[in-house]
């Protein structure tokens, strides 16, 4: 230290340079010396940090080879049910669109954020290798999010709308087709909400990193300023940030109002679905104001665009924010000026101002549930049937079903499963020509229960042993027992039959729709076929079905299930296969997913092999003013069609997809989506198409429709004047009224010339219980998929089921006999009310079950048939007693049969045709004999053929 000397004789002290430096070195080495030495602790941290990484890593590359792997085997299984174009068409569509739109993506942001930080770095310098770092972090990763959203909401709308096919019908209101709609206006739609998403969070990111900046700008100022910052530091620091973003900024709300006005011309097409109306679609106000409202929209938010830009630019923000404000009282004063509209002009002249609209609802919603071509006869309801006409139509009679659904499965459970781990799930009804007869029958597959295996829960039992449930049961829906139980033509393991058209050469069914669980077969060890005596036969598949278990496929399963079993196995080999998605509704839906199914395939015996047959169908939401309806699984929708019939192999598990409907334009474009995926019904087996049927789902679809859509006259629509509904029945123990089933049944329709296989269901007038016309749907040839409506005269009263049921009620004789049966120890049950048409007239038949009350083991037993015609109701112990009875048919013995003597008599009585006479005779008496020993099948048979016989005689 030095001084220096002063005129007033104080001395100054004189700073030393090199002094003062050592006594600032020597004050940090003693604040260093103070410090505990804590940071020779760092080489463990790194070493964990390292060790960490390599875990994360390994676990990410787990993670992928887990998605590779599933990928893996979706392929395999593709593959193997032939579908491999339909598997890659999913994944070249997503990288077809996901790769260019990510790298575009991608060049966007990185051309964004360099601009940004470019524009930050001016007036902020602290921010250049952050800002370097991460652009490209926060550009990749943006980009792979939206791109990722992009291919998962857009790539399969893309495909429809790339590869769509018109409807060749306009709406009324835009006269766009309607394939607009459905294909390409939901492209649109989701195109331009995941571009406004987009860059909203394109926003987001900016304003956080603008809440970033400002952070830790106000940090520097604190840490610079010793005593703090001002008020007016900090505005001017958020100021200076506002400036370097108010570009982009602008930009943003300019490109959000340019969408919003994309947006709104596309909402404007939404009018169409609008169910604030007095019908569904567009109606008077929403052509009148929504409409224009949308319109005006669409101006608006293309002039607010233009303005956010230019004022934003010149940092002024009141015009953008009065004219954002502007939107949502356009918009509220606008629904007001609908609301004053609807009540004070439309209400006060509703019908004048909605007539053409109630027409296009009408005329659109007939169309889309295809109710618009149904056929409409008259039918008059009388009650003058007599012998000849029972004669003409013995095979409508011979089929009348006697037996349900839920009793028959019962006893198919209770008399044909044999052991625990065999089960029935449901019932399916067909017709087969037996004996050149066509007769209606119930069937059902004996699958294997995975619920209760005999040592089910093995490994082994599970997916080596019990692999396969065994053949068939079938009955006739007309047939019963002197037990009052359903006559079995195919039972018994294996399956044994009379008639040649049910044998089956192949009974083993490895795809069911129980089969839940994969199952391994071809393994070292056989696989249980089915129990004989006190042993088990065995059986190796021999099917196509399966993938083939080499070393790397069992290590990808075994991850894949979880289980080391596949992969340890001693008895699996290479030549071992698996069974994967084996119950048919899983099967199919997975190649499949776009279409809509019904979830209860029916089984089909079809030239000694064992095929499930499935509905699959077409619909939309966004069918222009079609009233929506919903599906079995809750869905809405308003346009539908059964235009695919799937077939799944029982044994083999091959799948075919086949289009019976050839002028439905969105199975049309699922065929141009991916070529070769439908074959065309004409492809289809014969005798498999002869077990088609009329889809049960769409009818009962079309039923509920044509209850207010059988109305065109817009007047009569509007007022209501002649709603119906499915006519009510009684059924099971309840005294509730429900629907009435729709009903398959073989007969002859009015006006046709022989025996078909129909679906039908009667209908009611609104709230009332008098029959008014009943619906028929075709199931066989040619005419496949037509709709008859045969509608009684609106003057004259016909009972309808509920009033029968009624009347049972109110018998004098029938009701205190059912009355009697619940009295000891018994449960009487009403079967479905059917409504048999006949020539011109209505025939009633429910049969009445008994089931004891006191045995849960019971079964329900047919023990009375009640049948109504006109004013008559008569109930006996079989439905040809009680025919028998309504017609006094029944003295001398020869009941039903008896109606046709005095029609051979008089056919043969002057015809030189003796060996006509001879064989019309002999069936004669063929078809009393089998009447009484109680074979409805052979009576049926003779009788169709004695009717034949007839109809040469009269020629």
């Amino acid at each position: 230290m030095k001084f220096k000397n002063v005129i007033d004789g104080e001395f100054e002290e004189v700073k030393d340079d090199g002094y003062q430096r050592r006594k600032e070195q020597k004050t940090r080495s003693e604040k260093r010396e103070k410090k505990p030495k804590e940071h020779k602790k760092r080489k463990p941290i790194k070493g964990k940090k390292a060790v960490f990484s390599v875990i994360g890593i390994i676990a990410v590359l787990l993670g992928f080879l887990y998605i590779i792997n599933d990928y893996y085997i979706e392929y395999l299984w593709f593959k193997e049910v032939s579908y491999l174009d339909v598997f890659f068409k999913g994944i070249t569509a997503k990288l077809t669109l996901g790769i260019p739109f990510f790298i575009i993506m991608l060049i966007i942001s990185l051309s964004y954020f360099n601009f940004l930080f470019s524009v930050i770095r001016k007036g902020y310098n602290k921010v250049g290798s952050f800002g370097n770092k991460v652009k490209v972090v926060i550009s990749v990763v943006y980009s792979i999010v939206v791109s990722g959203a992009f291919i998962y909401k857009l790539w399969y709308k893309f495909l429809e709308f790339k590869n769509a096919v018109p409807f060749n019908q306009a709406d009324s209101l835009f006269g766009k087709d309607i394939s607009f709609y459905v294909f390409k206006l939901p492209f649109f739609t989701a195109l331009i909400k995941l571009l406004f998403a987009s860059v909203t969070l394109l926003f987001v990111i900016t304003l956080l990193i603008f809440i970033i900046l400002r952070v830790t700008g106000n940090r520097e100022i604190y840490i610079e300023k010793e005593h703090g910052v001002t008020r007016e530091e900090r505005l001017n620091f958020f100021m200076k940030i506002w400036d370097f973003i108010k570009v982009p900024c602008s930009i943003f709300v300019c490109v959000l109002f340019i969408l919003g006005s994309i947006y709104s011309y596309l909402s404007m097409f939404d009018v169409l679905y609008s169910s604030s109306g007095i019908v569904y679609g567009a109606t008077y106000s929403d052509v009148t104001i929504t409409v224009n409202m949308y319109k005006f929209f669409t101006g608006l938010c293309a002039l607010l665009a233009v303005i956010s830009l230019i004022f934003g630019l010149r940092n002024k923000l009141k015009p953008i924010i009065i004219g954002a404000l502007i939107i949502p009282i356009v918009y509220f004063s606008l629904g007001g000026i609908k609301v004053l509209v609807e009540n004070y002009i439309v209400i006060p002249n509703e019908y004048a101002k909605e007539q053409k609209y109630i027409e296009n609802n009408i005329k659109m919603t007939r169309k889309a549930y295809n109710i618009d071509e149904v056929e409409v006869k008259r039918f008059e309801g009388n009650n003058d049937l007599t012998a000849k006409d029972i004669a003409n139509n013995s095979i409508t009679v011979g089929n009348i079903p006697i037996n349900d659904f839920e009793p028959t499965l019962d006893v198919y459970n209770s008399l044909q499963s044999f052991r625990s781990y065999y089960s029935f799930k449901d019932v399916d009804i067909d017709r087969y020509t037996l004996d050149k007869v066509a007769t209606q029958v119930f069937i059902s597959v004996r699958e294997m229960d995975p619920s209760s295996k005999e040592n089910a829960r093995t490994w082994v039992n599970k997916h080596q042993k019990y692999t396969h449930g065994f053949g068939t049961v079938v009955s006739p829906v007309t047939e019963i027992n002197e037990s009052g139980q359903p006559v079995l033509i195919q039972k018994d393991i294996p399956p044994s039959t009379a008639y040649e058209e049910l044998k089956i050469d192949e009974p083993r069914v490895y795809y069911g729709e129980s089969s839940d669980d994969y199952v391994i077969v071809n393994t070292k060890s056989k696989e249980f076929d089915y129990p004989e005596g006190n042993n088990n036969v065995e059986n190796k598949y021999t099917g196509s079905g399966g993938i083939k278990l080499s070393l790397y496929n069992r290590l990808a399963f075994s991850v894949s299930n979880m289980s080391s079993r596949l992969l340890f196995s001693s008895d699996i080999t290479g030549e071992s296969k698996i069974l994967m998605r084996r119950q048919v509704a899983e099967r199919v839906t997975t190649i499949a997913p776009f279409l809509t199914y019904d979830k209860d395939p029916y089984i089909v015996n079809s030239n000694g092999k064992l095929y499930w047959i499935m509905d699959a169908f077409t619909k939309t939401n966004k069918y222009p003013y079609s009233t929506p309806s919903k599906f079995e699984d809750g869905t809405k929708f308003n346009y539908i069609r059964n235009s695919i019939k799937v077939v799944v192999d029982a044994y083999n598990g091959t799948v075919n997809f086949y289009q019976v409907d050839k002028n439905d334009p969105i199975a049309s474009t699922y065929a141009k989506i991916y070529p070769g995926f439908i074959k065309p019904i004409e492809q289809m087996d014969k005798t498999l198409k002869e077990h088609l049927r009329y889809s049960e789902v769409l009818f009962n679809i079309q039923s509920e429709m044509y209850e207010n859509y059988h109305m065109t006259n817009p007047q009569v629509f509007y007022n209501k004047e002649d709603q119906w509904q499915v006519a009510k029945q009684f059924y099971g123990t309840k005294k509730e009224a429900v629907d009435v089933n729709s009903s398959y049944l073989i007969m002859k329709l009015p006006d046709r010339d022989k025996e078909e296989f129909i679906i039908m269901a009667p209908f009611t007038p609104k709230n009332k219980n008098n029959m008014v016309a009943w619906m028929g749907g075709i199931c066989d040839g040619e005419d496949y998929g037509k709709l008859k409506v045969y509608q009684l005269p609106k003057q004259k009263l016909v009972y309808g089921p509920m009033q029968i049921e009624q009347r049972i009620d109110q018998d004098t004789t029938i009701a205190p006999q059912l009355n009697l049966l619940s009295q000891v120890s018994s449960e009487v049950s009403r079967g479905n009310m059917l409504t048999i048409p006949i020539e011109d007239s209505i025939l009633y038949v429910e049969p009445i079950y008994v089931k004891s009350s006191t045995d849960q083991m019971a079964l329900p037993e047919v023990k009375e048939v009640i049948v109504a015609y006109g004013n008559k109701i008569v109930m006996r112990d079989s439905l040809t007693e009680a025919i028998n009875a309504i017609f006094n048919l029944g003295e001398g013995g020869d009941g039903v049969t008896g109606i046709v003597d005095d029609a051979v008599d008089k056919a043969t009585k002057d015809n030189s045709k003796s060996d006509l006479e001879k064989k019309s005779r002999e069936l004669l008496t063929k078809a009393k004999e089998a009447q009484a020993r109680g074979d409805t099948k052979a009576y049926t048979k003779y009788m169709s053929e004695l009717e034949k016989v007839l109809d040469q005689i009269s020629e």
